[in-house]
């Protein structure tokens, strides 16, 4: 496997950290307040615009990254105000522009439209050769090397950094609703045939990271506690 190079963020060196928090946009999100202290220092994966009304009272004085996928938009005012009452500084994209002319051409416009407001960064070299390290063991592999979801990403972005614990909160594999609607909202029900893969994968981030603790708290029953893995039903 590939070294990697992890990018140093404006908010906060996560590779000097023992705890990270990992956000994703399910149900389970909701329970947050209950959880907040054991971390913060925070990846906020996707789209969370509306969910902040939720959830933000309880990360308002943490260090948040802001994890995009790799598609391509410009801050709205209402991102700007969020960005600005959070504090971020620093967007984590699933862009490799070392990959493709095209992928390079779309991280340099969102490095464009967010100067001044946010850094943006890339995927860090090494993230996608990092990942292949599952796929001949995924039953449910579909043989690319890319991930499942981008909650996923953000999963092993953090395990990247190597904390001593990573609470994972929000993944809830698409067995129940999403916390909030998103302006690029897709039916839940229309992606609950990925829950396998995305459990899959999870469970073998956590193998193949033994000396971290992982903490998962959803909403989801079908996946169960292991050695370095405990999962607290919401």
């Amino acid at each position: 496997m590939s070294n990697i190079i992890l990018n140093k963020y404006n908010c906060c060196d996560f590779s000097k950290v023992d705890s990270i928090g990992v956000l994703c946009r399910g149900q389970s999100l909701g329970s947050i307040g209950e959880y907040k202290e054991n971390f913060k220092n925070i990846f906020v994966v996707g789209q969370h615009l509306n969910s902040f009304d939720i959830i933000g009272k309880h990360i308002i004085d943490s260090n948040i990254v802001r994890v995009s996928g790799s598609t391509f938009f410009k801050p709205s005012k209402r991102y700007l105000r969020l960005y600005s009452k959070y504090n971020m500084r620093d967007i984590q994209t699933a862009l490799d522009p070392t990959k493709s002319p095209r992928k390079e051409l779309k991280f340099n416009k969102m490095k464009e439209t967010h100067k001044g407001v946010l850094e943006a960064y890339p995927m860090p070299v090494g993230m996608l050769d990092r990942n292949k390290r599952f796929i001949s063991k995924m039953k449910y592999g579909n043989g690319k090397t890319s991930y499942p979801t981008i909650g996923l990403y953000g999963v092993d972005l953090a395990s990247a950094y190597k904390p001593k614990e990573i609470h994972v909160i929000g993944l809830d594999f698409y067995c129940v609703p999403q916390l909030s609607k998103e302006c690029a909202n897709v039916s839940w029900r229309h992606n609950v045939g990925k829950g396998d893969s995305m459990r899959e994968h999870f469970s073998l981030i956590c193998e193949e990271d033994k000396d971290i603790k992982f903490y998962l708290y959803t909403c989801c029953k079908k996946i169960k506690s292991t050695e370095n893995l405990k999962v607290i039903n919401v």
